[in-house]
């Protein structure tokens, strides 16, 4: 069984830089993805993979 290593937290903070560099806010990126905002702070904080 392959294993993969995600780094979440990384993934995450590019995320974040990037919605900051686009001066959107975390309820424009959720309204916009169709998902829930705590998803996507989790998204951004590392704590889930995002699917």
């Amino acid at each position: 069984m392959d294993m993969f290593y995600y780094d979440l937290e990384a993934f995450g903070n590019e995320l974040r830089d990037i919605r900051k560099s686009l001066r959107l806010t975390q309820k424009d990126i959720a309204d916009q993805a169709f998902i829930n905002i705590d998803t996507l702070r989790r998204i951004e904080n590392g704590k889930v993979v995002p699917k």
